[in-house]
């Protein structure tokens, strides 16, 4: 949205009638591709609501949740965005850059032209750096990252305690080892 409202800025160059009409005429041109492609993206959800079961308890908060994202996202985009940027654009596009470009600028410029005159340089830290995630990509999963569950760590063993004994029901009789040998005979 903010792109198409400097487009159009940047077009007209001061040839419009009101700041205010310039951002409609951009919503307006924005708002339908917008809308379409996000009606699409919910479409696409509409067989995780139908899950059922272990899948449906799975998959349906998360299809529920990015929903709710993308209709938020686009009311905000289309709603939100235009408004803020009355405030933000009211003297144009400027022709220099942000000051946080040009911050940023005065950082990458320098390390750029370190790396374009130590080639070799730039070449090992680029083999360490990818040395590094291929030795933490091999660790993932194992007991560095990610702890070990088992049935006792998660608590999902026994449901009586160790001592307790199955009760024979009420009236039935009640067999002891003592009764064996004569139920053998």
């Amino acid at each position: 949205m903010i792109e198409n409202i400097l487009r159009l800025l940047e077009q007209r160059k001061g040839q419009f009638r009101s700041l205010r009409g310039l951002i409609t005429e951009a919503v307006t041109q924005m708002g339908r591709p917008i809308l379409f492609s996000k009606a699409i993206l919910l479409t696409a959800f509409i067989p995780l609501y139908t899950l059922q079961r272990v899948e449906g308890r799975i998959f349906r908060p998360m299809a529920l949740t990015l929903s709710f994202a993308l209709i938020v996202g686009t009311v905000f985009g289309v709603v939100i965005v235009p408004v803020l940027a009355s405030f933000a654009v009211k003297s144009g596009v400027a022709e220099e850059e942000s000051w946080i470009v040009r911050w940023l600028l005065r950082l990458y410029q320098p390390a750029l032209a370190v790396a374009l005159k130590s080639r070799r340089l730039a070449f090992v830290v680029a083999l360490a750096l990818l040395a590094a995630g291929a030795v933490t990509y091999h660790f993932l999963g194992s007991g560095i990252f990610c702890p070990s569950w088992t049935r006792a760590t998660c608590g999902c063993g026994r449901s009586r305690p160790r001592r307790s004994r199955r009760r024979s029901p009420p009236g039935s009789p009640r067999m002891s080892a003592a009764a064996w040998p004569r139920f053998r005979k």
